[in-house]
């Protein structure tokens, strides 16, 4: 809605016109200090031509609204394992998903983050590198070059081909402090293991926006009427890589569960839901009553 309300207590409720089932796909509450919005959209178990069953204009629509500054794009585990993949038609597919970003959100820099390193079961039950990996992100790197989007492998990041055994054998077979890095599929990684990847993911993002810091263009940017006075200032100083140790204990405090969305997307700002006795969806940053309903219960789900 775009209201600017005083920082204090609230309550925001919503309301349902009919009672037909509920699903909240996203709220944003943001202040005014500065920080990071992260908003991930995924479906489990897709791959990136999913993206193109949508109609486009809800997609560019959606995309619009956000204003994203950066996409990140995710896809490939689920691909390196389709019997009778097409290098060639996934390549224009990932290119054309490419494309539909770029038209919604022409200012955006997007990256694509081919997928990790992953295993395969045969009939022994022993397990062996999946070499079809590679070839997914090599389709997606090909497609990231023709349509001028960053690209980061994380399958490379690990160590290549191979590198998810290690993993699971605790790299070298020490024990990691943080506890198991790959679950026992050999494709899903524990919150240790998916903290370890955002690290490398973090480090490699920074490290580049350092660099274009350093760029001729981005000067003249700095020097020009289009920049703010915050830029600025903030310009004068490198972006800080946070600490591992920050990564880790935040993964730490979700072992075990999996949020549900308000929840991630209120882990800083205090923001908790819950349904009252007359079924509406309420959230708070006050303190919650003795007694209420969860959401994701009977017809509500969140």
């Amino acid at each position: 809605m775009g209201e600017r309300i005083r920082n204090t207590r609230h309550e925001l409720e919503i309301r349902t016109a009919s009672s037909g089932l509920v699903r909240v796909l996203g709220i944003r509450l943001l202040s005014d200090r500065p920080g990071i919005v992260y908003s991930a959209f995924g479906v489990v178990g897709a791959r990136a031509p999913l993206l193109l069953r949508a109609r486009e204009e809800l997609f560019a629509g959606e995309l619009r609204l956000v204003e994203p500054p950066l996409v990140i794009l995710g896809f490939g585990t689920n691909e390196s394992g389709e019997r009778g993949f097409d290098p060639a038609l996934y390549t224009r597919q990932f290119q054309e998903v490419l494309a539909r970003i770029r038209r919604a959100t022409p200012r955006a820099t997007v990256l694509v983050v081919a997928p990790p390193d992953r295993d395969a079961k045969d009939r022994g039950g022993s397990y062996r590198p999946l070499a079809a990996r590679a070839v997914v992100a090599d389709c997606q790197r090909h497609a990231a070059e023709a349509a001028g989007a960053l690209y980061f492998d994380l399958g490379l990041a690990m160590g290549g081909l191979g590198s998810m055994k290690r993993w699971a054998e605790g790299l070298g077979g020490v024990a990691m402090p943080e506890g198991p890095l790959v679950q026992p599929d050999h494709v899903h990684f524990t919150p240790a293991g998916y903290a370890r990847l955002s690290r490398f993911l973090i480090v490699d993002l920074f490290t580049r926006l350092n660099e274009a810091r350093r760029s001729d263009g981005f000067r003249a940017f700095l020097a020009s009427e289009e920049a703010s006075a915050e830029l600025r200032l903030a310009a004068k100083s490198p972006i800080e890589i946070p600490p591992e140790s920050t990564i880790a204990s935040a993964s730490a405090a979700r072992r075990g569960r999996v949020p549900n969305a308000l929840e991630a997307g209120s882990v800083e700002s205090g923001i908790r839901s819950f349904r009252d006795a007359n079924g509406r969806i309420v959230l708070t940053n006050g303190a919650l009553p003795t007694r209420r309903a969860e959401l994701g219960k009977g017809k509500w789900q969140h």
